[in-house]
């Protein structure tokens, strides 16, 4: 069901369910196994950060973050720590993203090689922590054109379900002619 949500970008009904789910992971841990508790934590965070309940989200991507899974669905990891680049940058926590990007790219580095997409998102976030928040928006331009606007597809139908990066992208470049 909340993937259904989740897929119709209903995110209110989405939102609904978390508490629920969250109390059922509560009170069963044992029944619920490692792959995925890592996945729902990552589906809250999703649904929660495209509410803009971002200290919200923050807490569940932090979950996936700090906890001990090991090599449990590492590309539920790896999306996470990606999107709490994206909450971070929402929270205008300029010091924990810069923090975020080093941590990031030691993480991907250590679980495989850094993908193309990853290495521009990752200097992409580094762009903005030292730009003034007034000059965001052509960042979030070229980082548009970069992404989707060039012979070679960077971003795949399985980035974009689970970061929805387009979206974003076009909300704070303002003037992306599509």
């Amino acid at each position: 069901e909340l993937e259904f949500y989740r897929d119709t970008k209903n995110w209110e009904a989405a939102s609904k369910m978390i508490p629920e789910v969250q109390t059922f992971m509560d009170h069963k841990p044992s029944r619920i196994p490692q792959d995925y508790r890592i996945l729902l934590s990552f589906q809250f965070a999703f649904v929660l950060f495209q509410k803009r309940k971002y200290e919200e989200a923050l807490d569940w991507a932090g979950i996936i973050i700090f906890g001990k899974f090991g090599n449990a669905r590492l590309d539920i990891q790896q999306f996470a720590r990606l999107l709490n680049l994206m909450i971070h940058y929402e929270l205008k926590n300029e010091m924990v993203l810069k923090y975020g990007i080093q941590s990031t790219r030691r993480f991907l580095g250590k679980t495989r090689d850094i993908k193309p997409l990853e290495r521009i998102l990752l200097r992409f976030f580094g762009r903005l922590v030292t730009k003034a928040s007034g000059d965001h928006p052509v960042v979030f331009q070229k980082l548009y054109q970069e992404l989707y606007q060039g012979d070679a597809v960077l971003v795949d139908d399985e980035v974009e379900d689970f970061l929805a990066l387009r979206s974003w992208i076009i909300r704070h470049a303002r003037s992306i002619h599509i």
